[in-house]
């Protein structure tokens, strides 16, 4: 089943290479998982759901994406049994259905007897990813009631993702390119080049540079081509890693 990406980036996600990594992470993770969603929760200190969701999903979302948040927040987030404030004080960093008593476990909760159905989600996984002590965020994997639990081969791939996963997004945290227009101008690119780099770098889609700019996505498509060549990447990762290493 295809999945089509929807992000919500209300209030504070993450920009810039953060938000690269964790797209990257998902598109992997649904390419070798089958889902009908694969999501990025950002998670406060205090173990609490956090705005800046990135969600891709097999169907468009129903609704705002930030209005379905605060209703998770209000209505079943007391009765997730993924939620991350109950790992808080333990060192798991992958959950399934086994962890949390099967699909017995699920049902028995408001959580996964009224709201996981109205996605067509009958199975889920979690990911946290942690710095030390903290969670800083969890990957949602949401199945079918065909596609099943997560175990064998699917288990011990998401098991090595999250390892990976992890280590990047702390990696890419600590990273902070100030992007300056100047030092890209200096790497022969134009101005209005080195502002499409900019906006492509914090993880900003071609529409979303385009309407930043008040240009056409042909337009920005063709900047990206020559920002691409002159900065000798082949992708917005490659393209966020090498701006960021321009102002070490």
């Amino acid at each position: 089943m295809p999945i089509e990406r929807a992000e919500n980036v209300a209030g504070s996600g993450e920009e810039g290479l953060p938000r690269i990594v964790i797209a990257e992470g998902l598109e992997t993770i649904a390419s070798a998982v089958p889902a009908g969603a694969v999501g990025w929760y950002p998670v406060s200190s205090r173990g609490e759901d956090a705005p800046g969701a990135v969600i891709a999903t097999s169907q468009p979302l129903p609704g705002n994406p930030e209005t379905a948040r605060l209703e998770y927040l209000t209505d079943y987030h007391r009765s997730d049994p993924f939620a991350p404030r109950r790992f808080l004080d333990s060192s798991i960093r992958v959950v399934t259905m086994s962890d949390i008593g099967g699909r017995d476990g699920l049902l028995a909760t408001r959580y996964g007897s009224e709201l996981l159905p109205e996605f067509g989600i009958e199975h889920e996984a979690a990911l946290y990813v942690r710095n030390g002590d903290r969670i800083l965020g969890a990957v949602r994997v949401g199945r079918s009631a065909e596609q099943g639990d997560v175990e064998g081969r699917e288990l011990a791939f998401l098991r090595r993702v999250q390892r990976l996963l992890e280590a990047a997004y702390v990696l890419a945290l600590e990273a902070t390119p100030a992007l300056r227009l100047d030092e890209l101008l200096d790497e022969g690119l134009t101005r209005r080049q080195a502002e499409v780099a900019r906006l492509a770098a914090t993880g900003a889609t071609n529409a979303e540079i385009a309407a930043r700019l008040a240009i056409g996505e042909a337009t920005v498509k063709t900047h990206l081509l020559h920002v691409f060549e002159k900065l000798d990447v082949r992708t917005r990762t490659e393209l966020a890693v090498r701006l960021a290493r321009s102002t070490d």
